[in-house]
């Protein structure tokens, strides 16, 4: 079963990946629990986390620029999707509050 980023994980993957990719392009770097504290999960959970990550990666950590760009592209477009959405919401809220005035 596949997991889902919600707002209530998100935090998860944000550090998991920023400490991942410390440890890929930097020799030295801070520890497991000291990410763990400053993601506030607890060190058991970031080792599990990072093993997680990286086996859905089939621990190829390496991107190229072309696909990099591929995902950024995907990434604005999909804030793009969601900065409509909550236009429309607020929108939609202001009208429904003016009528009630």
């Amino acid at each position: 079963m596949g997991a889902f980023l919600t707002s209530l994980n998100a935090h998860r993957l944000l550090i998991t990946s920023v400490m991942i990719a410390a440890k890929f392009m930097d020799d030295q770097c801070y520890n497991n629990a000291y990410y763990a504290k400053v993601g506030g999960v607890s060190t058991e959970e970031m080792n599990g986390l990072e093993m997680k990550f990286l086996f859905s990666l089939d621990f190829r950590l390496h991107v190229t620029t072309e696909v990099f760009r591929k995902y950024c592209l995907k990434i604005e477009r999909e804030g793009s999707v969601v900065d409509n959405k909550t236009s429309h919401q607020i929108q939609g809220y202001r009208h429904r509050a003016g009528r009630r005035t």
